[in-house]
This record gives structure tokens, sequence and C-alpha cells, in this order.
């Protein structure tokens, strides 16, 4: 695979490519980093790096107007979704057991997702229709709006995971406990915009991760060109994000095996 090169022949960070999937990290996260990532473009004492970018094909005037826009739309498609949330989740019970069940469920789920990652790849986007990182606690509401955005995934992919554990016993368990919760309640018509405000998120998630993977590849390719110089448009939030969901979920591998380190 060869390497692209900047102006001065130095090679970029990896090749360039447009990011076919979003950075797995909460939507309040990719927004957050979207609004720092463009207030430093906008800052006077990075406008000479800033102006540095171009040599990677970045204009700044133009991108920088990109990037918020990109980030205010998805902060406002994610507090319609939260409105819908709540609405449809208004019934929910508040039952801490199946709320432990069901954020256990989808433990379960994203590790049998993983495995039919690694072993065939990500070209379906399995990591963002199943929203790695989305559920963080076992929050009785949380975990049902989580369980039926991924059950109708796993069962329109069930014959793609089977194979990894993904059953059709193991799609009803996850269904039985949405039910529980209170998930059978819904209107189509609350349903049908829950669901289109769903698929609405998720495209703006991967504008705006492109945008910002753009930026970052960018930024790396000016530091290799100068090598005095460390990238200044670091993704620190997002980075931080992912290195934390790893430690959670290490730690949760390393509790169930009563073993320090997990990757031994």
């Amino acid at each position: 695979m060869g390497a692209a090169h900047g102006a001065s022949g130095s090679p970029l960070y990896g090749e360039i490519h447009m990011k076919k999937h979003r950075y797995d990290v909460p939507t309040r996260v990719l927004v957050e980093q979207g609004r720092i990532s463009q207030q430093q473009l906008t800052l006077a004492a990075n406008a000479a790096r800033a102006g540095q970018l171009s040599t990677f094909g970045l204009d700044v005037e133009v991108f920088a107007p990109e990037l918020k826009a990109a980030a205010d739309s998805l902060a406002d498609l994610d507090a319609a979704q939260e409105r819908a949330k709540s609405a449809y989740l208004k019934e929910a019970k508040d039952d801490q057991a199946l709320a432990e069940r069901g954020y256990r469920f989808k433990l379960q789920l994203d590790a049998r997702v993983r495995a039919c990652i690694a072993t065939n790849g990500d070209d379906d986007n399995l990591a963002g229709r199943f929203r790695f990182g989305h559920l963080r606690i076992a929050r009785a509401r949380g975990v049902l709006h989580e369980l039926r955005i991924v059950l109708p995934e796993a069962m329109a992919l069930h014959a793609k995971l089977k194979a990894f554990g993904v059953t059709e016993a193991f799609i009803a368990d996850g269904q039985a406990i949405a039910a529980a919760l209170g998930g059978d309640k819904e209107s189509a018509e609350a349903k049908r915009e829950r669901e289109m405000l769903t698929v609405q998120v998720n495209a703006e998630e991967l504008v705006l991760s492109r945008l910002l993977d753009r930026l970052r590849q960018a930024d790396e390719g000016v530091a290799l060109d100068e090598p005095a110089l460390a990238p200044v448009f670091r993704l620190d939030l997002i980075k931080a994000e992912l290195n934390r969901i790893k430690a959670a979920r290490e730690a949760r591998l390393a509790a169930r095996t009563g073993t320090e380190d997990p990757e031994d």
C-alpha cells in the first residue's frame, strides 16, 4: 500500500483515505471535539499552522465553517433524538434488576459483534450500527433505548452473526428484556420518527468523523514535513474517550476472568 505524500515529499500519516466509519465514541464527545477543533482553527495563535494545512489540501477558511456546521447539526439532531427517547421511555419500568440484565446482554452482544469484526472486518459498519460505547451505565431507560436500536440490527444481520453466538435464542432473550422494561408500548408513528432520527444521527456522525479525520491527517502531515513541530489540532477528547472505553472493557474482562491482565 503506497503512502500519500505532502508537497515536500514526507510521507503522510498512513494513507490518505475517506474514513468509512464514525469514531466509536458517544455523540456528545464527537460534537464537543468538533467544536473544540473548530475553535482551535480560528485562534490567532494557530493562524500560521492553520495556513500550513493547505499543503495537504485543507483550506481553513472553507473547512472551519464546514466543521462548525457539522458539529451544530449533529448537536441539534442529538437533542431531537433525546427528546424522542424521553417520550418513548416515559413508561419504562424503573427496574434495576432488569436494567442490569439488559446491560449485560448489550455487553454480550457487543462481544459477539466484535468477534465477527475481528474475523471478517467491518465493511458493514457494525461498530456504528451496534453503537459501541454508547451504553455506559445500567439505567433502565438507557438500556431500553439501546436494546430497541440494536435488536432490529441483530435480527437483520442474524445470518452473518449467528456463527459468533447471535442466535435466535440469544436475540429472543434481548427482546424479552426489552419487553419487560416496557419497550412494547411505542406507537408505530413514534417508532418511525425515532428510527429516522437514529439514521440521521448516524449519518451526521460519519460526516463529522470524516471532517475530524481529515484535519487529523493534514495536521500530522504538516508535523512530519517539519519534524520540529508537533501536531497542533489533535483529537484529544476522542482519544481519551476511546482509551476510557477500552480500559472499562478490559476491567470487565479482568473481573470475569479473575486476572489482572486480560491480554495474557
